[in-house]
């Protein structure tokens, strides 16, 4: 059980070939928030499911935390719960997964998908200008919906935190351009996020003609391409 939310997260772990076949190494780690959501891919899966295939079919050397949970992602990845929820993950799970197995803790990241892409929008914000604990945020189709401003305010206040200092994190946003979903909003922290010229921060951004929940996979391997391939 969490000491900070007060609820047990179920949690798998994928471990790549690779894992096995070097004793020595310690690879990447992706956190998967809404690691048990049954979002409707075509494996007819969980979100750890269809992240994990994506990885074996790539042949991708890295390890996978799905992070479960979904039934709270109302309360977790929004505030004001969204804070307790990052020290969650940051100070009660990361330091398990590190210490079981052989991470490498400068490709540490978090990925989310809608509202899980809202809570890794928010951990950039929380984190950015230190103590880091992921270094990379894959936010997917970051949803607004309840929480006007609030997304804003938090990239405010990260602002003004790192007056002075390197943001030494990556930031991919990915978005959908089709009917309801959230591409235009997902632009515009792209841009909010590129005004304030941080430094050391390294912010993308890619757009796919899909629906809200199928920009999760693309987004997902295009990440991948990018910064662990």
């Amino acid at each position: 059980m969490s000491a900070s939310t007060g609820y047990t997260y179920p949690i798998n772990v994928y471990l790549p070939p690779q894992y096995d076949a070097n004793a020595s190494a310690h690879l990447p780690v992706i956190f998967a928030v809404d690691g048990d959501a049954q979002f409707g891919y075509d494996n007819n899966g969980t979100r750890f499911d269809a992240l994990r295939t994506a990885l074996q079919q790539r042949g991708t050397a890295a390890i996978l935390v799905g992070v479960g949970g979904t039934v709270r992602r109302n309360t977790d990845f929004l505030p004001p719960g969204s804070l307790a929820y990052h020290t969650f993950l940051t100070q009660e799970l990361v330091p398990a997964i590190d210490a079981r197995y052989r991470t490498d803790t400068a490709k540490r990241i978090l990925s989310g998908l809608s509202y899980g892409g809202t809570i890794v929008f928010f951990a950039f914000a929380y984190e950015g200008a230190g103590p880091v604990t992921f270094r990379q945020f894959w936010s997917t189709e970051t949803s607004p919906v309840n929480i006007a401003g609030q997304l804003e305010a938090a990239e405010a206040q990260l602002h003004a935190a790192a007056q002075g200092k390197t943001v030494p994190v990556t930031l991919f946003l990915a978005g959908a351009t089709s009917a309801v979903t959230n591409g235009v909003y997902v632009d515009s922290l792209y841009q909010l996020v590129l005004s304030h010229h941080y430094t050391g921060l390294d912010v993308e951004e890619v757009m796919y003609a899909t629906s809200h929940v199928g920009a999760d996979l693309p987004a997902f391997n295009e990440a991948i391409t990018r910064f662990l391939q």
